[in-house]
């Protein structure tokens, strides 16, 4: 049995795009709530936008949230794309670990990490 380079090639470049494909929404809807937040923040010299309003802080920290899920929602849909549903969840928790600093000796990856687990769970 020989692997050909072209299919493979091919099969990770459709996981990129579904992970992308699914990342975008959560980073757009994070983006905005983040940017409404702090469009009612005031600017001071040493602290940069402080937002005070209640609800504004609220709009802030659920655009904090969606910044935070994105890396484990594209590790979880490469994982997808490449394993079905059942690829799902196993990406989305290597990506949250990947992100997300757990001890002193931890490592956070990013992107290129969330791609690595992605495949490999898938």
């Amino acid at each position: 049995m020989s692997i050909d380079m072209k299919t493979v090639g091919a099969d990770l470049l459709k996981a990129f795009n579904t992970g992308v494909s699914y990342m975008m929404p959560v980073v757009v809807v994070g983006g905005v709530f983040l940017a409404l937040s702090l469009a009612g923040g005031d600017a001071t010299a040493s602290e940069g936008m402080v937002v005070t309003n209640p609800f504004l802080k609220t709009l802030g920290d659920i655009g904090m949230a969606g910044f935070a899920m994105m890396i484990p929602v594209l590790a979880g849909y490469i994982s997808y794309s490449l394993a079905g549903k059942p690829g799902i969840t196993p990406g989305l928790v290597t990506g949250y670990m990947a992100n997300t600093p757990m001890g002193a000796d931890h490592v956070q990856t990013g992107f290129l990490g969330a791609m690595l687990m992605g495949i490999l769970c898938g």
